[in-house]
């Protein structure tokens, strides 16, 4: 089995450290966590990684170079074409809660249709700076081998977390937007 194409979200952004992002936030106005930022200015991040021109980065003071796993993963996510998560369209949504505290949020989505059947989805929940509260994001994960001519496929996706649930519900972000979902008693 081929080795699969890093994803920025998942491979590439947790290569950088707050204290890079904001040293490079300062220093240059280059956020490390932004996706087209990246991309946009990767033949000269690889370059500094690799140690190959005036300056390496990270600095010895600030953390020392990248091991060599870390330039190859992410010359590899460069070489694969830049593979980031995209966002679903859920349908179907529904909050459960199956007893006090715990509750299963559900949905449908659609995901690209593979050979091998290796398309995921997933909500990953976040904290909404400011609003003391949780969403969740529903990522598409495309496989490797997609079906010619394109379609898609059904996934289920299910997230169990134990409450409180806010009294305007749970707040679930997809391709679609934002949706406030209420629970539903079991």
């Amino acid at each position: 089995m081929a080795e699969r194409k890093p994803v920025f979200e998942l491979h590439i952004r947790p290569l950088f450290r707050l204290l890079d992002r904001e040293h490079m936030i300062l220093n240059s106005n280059l956020d490390l966590w932004d996706y087209d930022a990246v991309k946009r200015k990767s033949d000269v991040i690889l370059i500094k990684v690799k140690g190959t021109g005036d300056t390496t980065m990270p600095t010895k003071d600030t953390g020392g170079a990248w091991p060599l796993e870390w330039v190859s993963l992410f010359d590899r996510w460069i070489q694969g074409g830049f593979r980031r998560l995209s966002l679903g369209t859920a349908g179907d949504l529904q909050l459960t809660d199956l007893e006090i505290g715990q509750f299963d949020l559900f949905c449908t989505t659609d995901v690209p249709a593979t050979k091998g059947d290796d398309s995921v989805a997933w909500f990953e929940s976040e904290s909404i700076p400011g609003a003391a509260m949780t969403a969740y994001r529903l990522y598409v994960l495309p496989g490797e081998d997609l079906c010619t001519p394109p379609s898609t496929v059904v996934r289920r996706c299910r997230e169990r977390f134990r409450g409180p649930i806010p009294e305007q519900g749970v707040t679930v972000i997809d391709a679609a937007g934002t949706h406030i979902v209420k629970p539903v008693l079991k």
